[in-house]
């Protein structure tokens, strides 16, 4: 794919939160001048804003459907 840097991000569950592991590492050179560590520093910045924004909606409330009828038996 042309890539310079490999990126993994694994998201495992922490009790009623998540832990975001993110690795990223340059394909080709063994120093990249910190372009990853400030990849990885936007990533979890943006991550952050968009938890808290999201922390912040009004928790939507679904109506909850009313239980089906059983269905009708015709006897022969």
């Amino acid at each position: 794919m042309g890539l310079r840097e490999d990126i993994s991000i694994r998201i495992v569950p922490d009790g009623e939160d998540s832990r975001v592991d993110i690795r990223s590492a340059s394909r080709y050179f063994e120093s990249d001048l910190g372009s990853n560590a400030a990849r990885v520093t936007k990533f979890i910045d943006d991550l952050n804003t968009a938890a808290d924004a999201d922390a912040l909606k009004p928790v939507k409330k679904t109506p909850v459907a009313p239980p089906k009828a059983p269905a009708k038996t015709v006897k022969k």
